[in-house]
């Protein structure tokens, strides 16, 4: 074992953190990676960042600030080169703890390079539930690494219970930390009007918007076919579709073979969400039964006072309240999407009020709270480590 150091942690120095991630592009997990580390308590620990692949879009947020970011350690799939470069970083720094997130090549060299190196802690997170039918979360080269995680983060309860039962992992190693939402951020005013204007909407038009990567388990396909549905009796909606991803092309001829390309606009990834999801009349997630864990992209609008029709997918029930704080619907349901959505642009007044329960239910979610919980987690397993190491 290439020990740089023997669990000696010295509990009042500041711990150096190394995150690893495939890269930073898109997504609400490599998002709210960014988050934790932008809201570390750098008075206690020192964040260092490595991403396998490319930097990625939201290194954008990192470049500002001091936070060293390694990248492109890997010329190919299965370049074991990167195990003995994240060796050569983990000894530079003197790293304390690492943290890796989902991304298979992180988890695997990330965790196996930890070991080597003797490295105290050892805590991976876990974003998604199954990739597809018949697969699952975790591959089976990163199971073996479980004995040598001290913890795993969950990011539900409803996802703890699926990591015990289907991935074996044991309970001990799990604990539960809900992602959070900037309150603050969402919680702007903005020009309604001339956002609108901006996007060449006419001002008294209803607006259903969207924010997901353009991939197949987000189910654009059914929110297309509820847009269609919607539209022949509400011809003067708007359908807007922020994110992007490899189904762009497909959704874009699915338009046009709905006839509706006039009233949906793709607008790739945008730099501010907030001032977009502002103009929605009604927020969708439309996601099917895989992948979905968690999605941010709800947070975001419930803390803009977004009414929401989502499908009941992941961990949607313990966040939205059924007929509360949101609507929950059937996965591949365009009908029962349809009749949702539409049955909120017809009823403004109980559409605002759903929306404002909403932002009162978000309250439990916050940045601040999540960056706190996972600062906590941290510490307790450094100081485990500590008492183990002092006997």
């Amino acid at each position: 074992m290439l020990n740089h150091k023997k669990n000696n942690l010295d509990s009042g120095k500041q711990k150096n953190i190394l995150f690893l991630a495939s890269s930073l592009n898109g997504g609400g997990a490599e998002g709210k990676l960014v988050d934790l580390i932008l809201g570390l308590n750098r008075k206690k620990f020192k964040p260092f960042v490595c991403c396998i692949k490319e930097k990625g879009v939201l290194y954008a947020k990192l470049k500002e600030t001091d936070v060293k970011v390694y990248s492109d350690l890997i010329s190919f799939k299965y370049d074991f080169r990167a195990l003995f470069r994240i060796i050569s970083i983990i000894r530079k720094d003197k790293i304390d703890v690492v943290f890796t997130l989902d991304h298979n090549n992180a988890m695997f060299w990330g965790r196996l390079a930890a070991k080597l190196c003797g490295v105290s802690v050892v805590i991976a997170i876990i974003y998604s539930t199954r990739r597809w039918p018949n697969s699952r979360s975790i591959w089976p080269i990163n199971k073996v690494l479980t004995p040598i995680t001290d913890r795993i983060i969950a990011v539900s309860n409803m996802q703890r219970d699926y990591i015990i039962n289907e991935e074996k992992v044991p309970a001990d190693k799990i604990s539960v930390s809900y992602d959070g939402v900037d309150l603050e951020k969402f919680s702007g005013n903005f020009d309604s009007a001339a956002v609108k204007m901006s996007l060449g909407i006419n001002n008294g038009s209803s607006v259903v918007g969207i924010v997901a990567g353009l991939r197949p388990e987000k189910g654009h396909i059914t929110f297309l076919k509820a847009a269609k549905k919607i539209l022949a009796a509400k011809p003067d909606t708007c359908f807007l579709i922020i994110g992007d991803g490899p189904q762009r092309r497909k959704l874009v001829e699915l338009t046009r073979a709905l006839g509706i390309e006039e009233k949906v606009k793709f607008l790739g990834w945008v730099s501010d969400v907030p001032k977009l999801v502002s103009i929605f009349d009604v927020a969708v997630l439309s996601s099917y039964p895989y992948v979905e864990t968690f999605p941010n992209a709800v947070l975001e609008y419930m803390a803009q006072s977004k009414p929401v029709v989502a499908t009941n997918v992941g961990s949607m029930p313990e966040m939205i309240k059924n007929g509360f704080s949101g609507f929950l619907v059937t996965p591949y349901d365009e009908d029962s999407l349809a009749e949702k959505i539409s049955f909120l642009l017809n009823d403004e007044g109980f559409s605002l009020s759903l929306g404002q329960r909403a932002r009162e239910s978000v309250e439990r979610f916050s940045l601040k709270r999540m960056v706190e919980e996972r600062e906590e987690l941290i510490t307790n397993l450094i100081k485990s480590k500590d008492e183990s190491f002092n006997g």
